[in-house]
């Protein structure tokens, strides 16, 4: 009697003692995936230049990456023909691990500004344009 008592106890152990690694690596993965999807929005606008489009690519620890940057308007914000003299942009990151059923992502959204005189123009954020 002890004996089975013994055997269903430790069968609950370690079940409980499973469960517990299993949310651990969960949120490891969790917390790796967000510090490499905050490590990829700080280079927005410094080493990838700040253009509307998609972008990809991997890690080598399993783990990819997806950038997307489109024109941010509110509506009735711009008056006709006066281009803005800064321009908003949406700058959404997502990071992805696993696969099939088990594939987790995580998605970082911000807004980043451009100037509106160095758009086109290929000035830089304190040129001047003539009258």
């Amino acid at each position: 009697m002890a004996f089975t008592v013994l055997a269903i106890s430790l069968g609950v152990l370690f079940e409980i003692f499973s469960t517990g690694m299993r949310a651990s690596r969960s949120a490891e993965e969790f917390t790796r995936a967000t510090l490499l999807a905050e490590s990829r929005l700080a280079t927005i606008g410094i080493e990838q230049e700040l253009e509307e489009g998609e972008s990809t690519g991997e890690y080598e620890d399993g783990y990819a990456w997806r950038v997307a940057v489109r024109p941010y308007r509110l509506d009735g914000a711009e008056a006709e023909g006066v281009p803005p003299p800064i321009e908003a942009y949406e700058v959404i990151v997502t990071v992805s691990w696993g696969q099939g059923s088990r594939e987790r992502s995580v998605s970082l959204t911000t807004l980043r500004l451009k100037s509106g005189a160095s758009v086109g123009s290929g000035a830089g954020p304190g040129a001047r344009t003539a009258p």
